[in-house]
């Protein structure tokens, strides 16, 4: 035979109901009266000020935290623009001192020997895109 499960229903109840009854102290019905009726009666508590400081200043720092980390981001972004617009220029200046050596068209004399010069045409670079190897062939879609 099997106990039955302690946590059924009905055997919770009939273990409430087998406790021992707890008695009140005399007045006690009286005494919380009483207090319930002082609690309603008296005026209602002000909220502290200081809880309420607490909290602003917290919020404060926060707010003030936050906006120094933009403030921080903003001025690291400014300075890497100013950075990248400094190397264009850099760059821009560099492309017009070669496209100045090279001439128009644009061609470089590699030397030459007693039959022939040699003249690199850089024409098909500058306009095509680059070269390409002998062997490339264009992948089949």
């Amino acid at each position: 035979m099997t106990e039955p499960d302690p946590l059924t229903p009905s055997a919770l109840r009939q273990a409430l109901h087998a406790l021992p009854r707890e008695r009140a102290s005399p007045g006690f019905t009286d005494r919380l009266a009483e207090r319930l009726r002082a609690a309603r009666s008296a005026p209602p508590r002000r909220a502290s000020w200081i809880p309420l400081a607490a909290a602003t200043a917290v919020v404060l720092a926060i707010g003030a935290g936050l906006g120094i980390q933009q403030q921080r981001r903003a001025t690291r972004e400014l300075d890497q623009r100013r950075a990248l617009a400094l190397r264009h220029e850099e760059l821009r200046s560099e492309l017009d001192r070669v496209r100045r050596q090279v001439g128009d068209p644009p061609t470089l004399y590699l030397g030459a020997t007693p039959d022939y010069d040699v003249v690199l045409d850089l024409r098909p670079w500058l306009e095509g895109g680059g070269a390409r190897p002998a062997a490339y062939q264009p992948p089949n879609r």
